[in-house]
């Protein structure tokens, strides 16, 4: 029988795919919008879809943040964990603070370029591709830190 706690943490867990999932969407979405040479759309709409976009973003980073501390803690808590476990867990963390923080950063930097160029020209975006394969390693991380969480929990 499953119990208030673990229906919580399955909340969690599923809270926190979810958003990770949307997030790396989201940048992916942005990342297109800003490279398609050839898309037709005044500045008025590509800036109110970024507008849109980075609310999402906003919605996300917090509910990752969130959900991440709430399961470190839980992890951390039950004592299975191994020293690989905790170095993989400070370098995920180090990684998704950081990108969190130079996304939020540079969103008005873009919404205020796309004002200054013209339609048939577009900011460069090759910082979101670092973002993206960024992303792409940190879904890694996650798998890896489940797979020695398990691996623990099972030994």
């Amino acid at each position: 029988m499953i119990n208030i706690g673990d229906t919580l943490i399955l909340t969690m867990l599923f809270l926190h795919l979810l958003s990770a999932s949307v997030w790396l969407g989201n940048i992916t979405c942005i990342t297109i919008i800003l490279n398609i040479k050839h898309l037709k759309l005044s500045k008025s709409t590509t800036t109110n879809i970024l507008d849109i976009l980075n609310n999402i973003s906003d919605i996300t980073t917090t509910t990752l943040i969130l959900t991440g501390v709430i399961l470190s803690i839980k992890r951390l808590s039950l004592g299975v964990i191994n020293n690989y476990y905790l170095t993989i867990l400070i370098v995920k963390v180090i990684i998704a603070l950081t990108i969190f923080i130079y996304t939020w950063a540079k969103r008005e930097k873009i919404k205020s370029s796309i004002n200054t160029i013209d339609v048939q020209t577009k900011t460069k975006t090759s910082k979101y591709y670092i973002i993206l394969f960024i992303g792409m390693v940190l879904f890694f991380l996650s798998e890896l830190l489940r797979y020695y969480y398990e691996k623990q929990i099972t030994s």
